[in-house]
């Protein structure tokens, strides 16, 4: 699940208000319950079971906790919704009330009488309540689950199920309730050393219902059995569900101590097996007391080098990003994957990071989120290790009422290191973190940069492929000439995108370039001049020659309908939008409207004049069992070699043209209704390049 920090005053955040956008709460995204709206649905009458656990419970009037209490649903059809409706029925004197679960607010208690509501069933098909009692008094709740009954509300449907169960409440101090069992979540974590973990642990007495007011403590010991300094901590009393969190600090590796920890939880009891947590270690229970105990394994990781630094990049190389750290997504997509990449220092004199480093712990937060007011998304895990590359991922969940105009989400990934801590808002842009927007208002970066591949040789006669990439100011493929609303990234006044047509107005989707040919050859349809668009940022031609030489290949993007003539900002100048302002990372270069690449063509004998010349291959059956291909060369030119192959690229003939540039093949004894395909090839002569023919079809007769 989700980290949280305290919101900072970042300049994100500062451009935020100024542009209206509320400032984002940065509330902890904790494992908790999801709190669903009552709202009726047709796969109601599809549920054919329930069961609630447990069946009964007891507390006392001195804790009255919140107990809960789970519903298993049962549906046909493998649905996984629905609605149940859920009632209290407490005995005279009794106020019952919901206390906790999946349902938003509390109905009114009423002395006595029936408090109801309705709960949609989750994707897990279960559901969780809490019940308890508004006066402490002593009686019995009667609780019942079954499926909404929108006919007649508040009843069973016939043959609907039914689930039961009771809460009893006894007269009782809350220190009397005994504690019999303690329980631990999670049973193992791991954390960096100097870092922490918190560990929630449960507190149950003899009749599995929860204890309110058990104060809690923890120690903790190496694997070699030695004490870590961290003995008898009290974590503080157990509430309303019976829990408490304890905070554990990742012991340092030393040489008499490592890991794996053992973290022992304990609840002290007097004689007469009671607790008392209003005065721990003052009058109460010692803690060094007997009492029931469980346990977790901690284990630890090191901290990373000195001056080590996180990376945390979003999306795939498919996402459509205006920065590596920036991704857009349309609206309807519900997760994004997120890559953490630590580098630390090649030594320990070094202050730069360049090496991938394998088995540092990184842990995701938020630094705020959906503007509209609505939840925040969940990491699949909070944390993960670094492999042998340097990288992690977690999974980005968005949260299902994280929608409307510019719905987004912020994180960042943190590391700790030898010297503190470092995390990914500096690493990725001047304390700027890692944005998902989820694209209500999409925006695209123009293309603002064209560069050519390395020059290469060819052998004339040949064909050389010739790439170029066009990519916006940090370095991503750009595939559109402009943006299609209102957002503009390039903040220099009269670029390509303002001045055709508005900021609102839709440009086209792909990017044209012109390419040329100069010096030796052209491209293979015989041209020198076209224009190529832009596909996944990349402009490929083909080019040949047929003599010696070098081609010079030139694309130009049009100044007018791209930024190419805006050079990248510099690292630290901060550029906006209607929404951001913030510093930018390090970028690639930009404001290269033309780029060139070469072809040097060697191979052709001096004095030599060899000539291009196609192919042209007919088949035909003249009788039964015969089949007769004639390969027809574009120019009428003798000696040269001709191969026939069939369909399975056998040699199957070889003839050398006449003086009208013919070759002949002719194959007998082959079955009559047969259809068969001929390619053939002119080989390279003293006057004539290779060339290939079409492939050509015959049935034979």
């Amino acid at each position: 699940m989700g980290n949280g920090r305290e919101t900072q005053l970042s300049k994100t955040s500062t451009a935020l208000k100024r542009f209206g956008v509320g400032l984002l709460s940065a509330a902890t995204v904790s494992v908790g319950i999801t709190a669903l709206a009552p709202v009726a649905n047709a796969a109601t009458a599809d549920i054919t079971g329930l069961t609630i656990a447990p069946t009964s419970a007891t507390s006392s009037t001195g804790e009255n906790p919140c107990q809960l209490y789970t519903i298993d649903v049962t549906e046909s059809g493998n649905n996984t919704d629905g609605t149940l409706t859920v009632q209290l029925q407490p005995t005279g004197g009794i106020n019952s009330q919901f206390c906790g679960g999946d349902f938003t607010g509390d109905p009114a208690p009423t002395n006595g009488a029936k408090d109801s509501t309705d709960i949609v069933i989750g994707g897990d098909n279960q559901v969780t309540i809490g019940v308890n009692e508004v006066n402490t008094a002593q009686g019995q709740i009667a609780i019942k689950a079954f499926p909404q009954n929108t006919t007649t509300p508040g009843t069973p449907a016939s043959g609907a199920p039914v689930a039961n169960a009771t809460l009893n409440i006894l007269t009782a101090d809350a220190q009397n309730d005994v504690v019999t069992q303690l329980s631990v979540s999670p049973t193992s974590a791991s954390g960096t050393e100097g870092n922490t973990e918190t560990f929630t642990v449960t507190a149950t007495n003899g009749n599995s219902s929860v204890v309110k007011g058990a104060e809690v403590y923890y120690t903790v010991k190496s694997s070699q059995g030695n004490s870590v300094g961290q003995d008898n901590v009290d974590c503080g009393a157990t509430d309303d569900l019976g829990t408490v969190d304890c905070v554990v600090t990742v012991p340092a590796t030393t040489s008499v101590q490592s890991g794996p920890y053992t973290v022992t939880f304990k609840v002290p009891q007097n004689a007469a097996g009671e607790h008392n947590g209003s005065a721990p270690g003052a009058g109460g229970i010692p803690a060094t007391n007997s009492g029931p105990t469980t346990t977790a394994t901690l284990n630890a990781i090191a901290p990373a080098a000195t001056n080590s630094v996180v990376f945390l990049d979003c999306g795939t190389a498919a996402t459509n990003h205006y920065a590596p750290w920036w991704c857009e997504d349309s609206g309807a997509t519900r997760s994004e994957s997120l890559t953490a990449t630590v580098l630390s220092p090649a030594s320990s004199s070094a202050t730069t990071a360049t090496v991938p480093t394998a088995g540092v712990e990184v842990k995701f937060f938020y630094d705020f989120g959906d503007r509209n007011g609505g939840s925040l998304s969940t990491f699949s895990a909070g944390s993960c290790v670094t492999a042998s590359d340097g990288t992690c991922s977690t999974t980005l969940n968005r949260a299902a009422d994280n929608t409307g105009a510019f719905a987004f989400d912020a994180v960042y990934a943190e590391i700790v290191t030898a010297s503190g801590t470092a995390d990914s808002s500096d690493a990725n842009a001047n304390d700027t973190d890692t944005f998902v927007d989820y694209g209500e208002d999409p925006f695209e970066s123009p293309a603002t940069n064209i560069a050519g591949g390395a020059a290469q040789n060819g052998t004339t006669g040949g064909t050389k492929l010739v790439t170029f990439n066009v990519s916006n100011q940090y370095g991503n493929s750009a595939n559109e000439t402009c943006f299609t609303n209102n957002f503009d990234l390039s903040s220099a006044a009269g670029d390509g995108c303002d001045s055709l047509a508005g900021p609102n107005a839709v440009q086209s989707t792909s990017i044209p370039v012109a390419v040329t040919v100069t010096g030796a050859g052209s491209f293979t349809d015989g041209t020198t001049t076209k224009t190529v668009n832009a596909t996944n940022g990349q402009v490929q031609v083909v080019v040949t020659s047929r003599s010696n030489g070098t081609s010079t290949v030139t694309a130009n993007l049009d100044p007018a309908s791209t930024d190419c003539s805006v050079a990248a900002p510099a690292t630290g100048n901060s550029f906006e939008n209607d929404y951001f302002q913030f510093d930018p990372k390090a970028v690639a270069k930009a404001g290269n409207c033309s780029a060139t690449s070469t072809v040097t063509w060697s191979g052709a004998t001096t004095g030599s004049h060899r000539v291009i010349v196609n192919v042209h291959l007919s088949c035909f059956s003249p009788k039964r069992h015969v089949v007769k291909c004639v390969a027809q060369l574009s120019r009428p030119i003798s000696g040269v070699t001709v191969v026939f192959r069939n369909a399975h690229g056998t040699v199957v003939g070889r003839d050398v043209t006449n003086a009208a540039g013919k070759a002949v093949m002719k194959l007998r004894g082959l079955k009559s209704h047969r259809t068969h395909r001929y390619h053939a090839h002119a080989k390279r002569s003293a006057r004539t390049f290779a060339a290939d023919s079409n492939t050509a079809k015959v049935t034979v007769s």
